[in-house]
């Protein structure tokens, strides 16, 4: 009569004189437990923990991602930042990735840092910065805001994309105050280049470049 792994939920046959399976009897030679279990030292906080991972050298997320977290000072505007130094994306915030294999994750750092340390999903709101730094994931700088709210606070300090700065922009700060003070060889200058004459009234009744509305009044355009 064949011997079957005492394991249980096995049912493969017993190895040699063993009264487990071959796989189970290597695991138990190796990790010493029949579960692939294994001591592991935290490469970040070196606590002891157990794990059947192979390649686990982290006891938790959280040191897993205070593993590319700078927590030095002079960092940001007043220095109190922590600077993300791991993968970032083309506009400074950066990314961290959680979870493994087809549930694996990737989400902005700062929305994770909020997570860990706040112990707070974000959800569908967004996590914003009072220290305007992307790469910021010190959680005493982040609150939750909706899109609206974001807006307003983007444009109450000014940073929003405006004037040249804008992707879509085709006239140039000082052709805009050329043409608000009057001179008609910047409208025929900015006609010449393509500027369309909506751009061009637009920008003279401070409808757009707003920014600029305190230089000199907006005018009423003309031909």
């Amino acid at each position: 009569m064949t011997r079957l792994c005492s394991v249980e939920g096995c049912g493969k046959a017993a190895y040699c004189t063993q009264t487990v399976c071959r796989n189970h009897w290597l695991a138990l030679k190796r990790y010493g437990n029949t579960g692939r279990m294994r001591d592991q030292s935290c490469v970040h906080c070196g606590v002891i923990y157990r794990t059947n991972e192979p390649k686990s050298v982290h006891c938790s997320e959280l040191c897993r991602f205070e593993e590319k977290v700078d927590k030095s000072a002079g960092h940001g505007p007043d220095g109190t930042c922590w600077q993300w130094t791991g993968t970032k994306h083309g506009k400074g915030y950066g990314h961290f990735s959680s979870g493994q294999g087809s549930a694996r994750v990737v989400d902005k750092a700062h929305r994770v840092a909020f997570r860990l340390y706040c112990d707070h999903e974000p959800g569908n709101l967004l996590v914003c910065h009072t220290c305007d730094n992307p790469a910021c994931v010190n959680p005493d700088h982040l609150f939750l805001a909706t899109n609206t709210v974001n807006l307003l606070d983007r444009q109450k300090k000014e940073r929003q994309a405006r004037g040249e700065m804008a992707g879509r922009a085709r006239l140039r700060a000082d052709e805009v105050r050329a043409m608000r003070a009057g001179k008609k060889e910047a409208i025929e200058r900015a006609r010449s280049r393509g500027v369309s004459d909506s751009a061009i009234r637009q920008a003279l009744r401070g409808d757009s470049w707003r920014h600029l509305n305190s230089d000199a009044p907006p005018i009423r355009p003309t031909r």
